[in-house]
């Protein structure tokens, strides 16, 4: 139901719930999913992981999604322990967040300066500075692609 011709489709479904996460990664690019990267802690906080390997290049592809309302502390911590795993791979990486915090208030104290601060002491950088959730009434930033500075 969700192939797309000319690209691999990698999941990881989420257990016994509806939903996961997946990448698209096209053909004929080999790739090796990242099972120690790889979480799944239904109802709180899940991700998937691959590394490309294309001729001299190496690419870690990772998206991650929090689900919203859930123990942001916990989700902190589990994406700490992502970051630094992700800092003992050699080659390139980038994530694909979902984090459900509204990175629009980072000037204030709080969580979402928590996942920054973490971001940033990893060494990646945010690419979306523009709100990606946008209502008649609201305007937030809670999905980003962080890449390496």
């Amino acid at each position: 139901m969700f192939r797309l011709p000319g690209y691999q489709f990698v999941s990881n479904n989420r257990t016994g719930y509806k939903g996961g996460l997946a990448i698209y990664i096209r053909y004929p690019c080999q790739y090796k999913i990242c099972d120690d990267l790889t979480i799944n802690i239904n109802n709180e906080v899940e991700s998937i992981f691959t590394k490309i390997d294309q001729h001299l290049h190496k690419l870690v592809i990772g998206e991650i999604y929090r689900v919203p309302g859930t123990n942001a502390q916990i989700s902190i911590l589990e994406y700490q322990k992502i970051l630094h795993m992700l800092s003992t791979i050699s080659g390139r990486a980038m994530i694909a967040m979902n984090q459900n915090f509204n990175c629009m208030n980072i000037d204030h104290r709080g969580i979402t300066v928590d996942l920054i601060d973490a971001l940033i002491s990893s060494s990646f950088v945010p690419t979306i500075t523009e709100p990606t959730r946008i209502t008649h009434y609201t305007a937030t930033l809670i999905i980003n692609l962080y890449m390496p500075r």
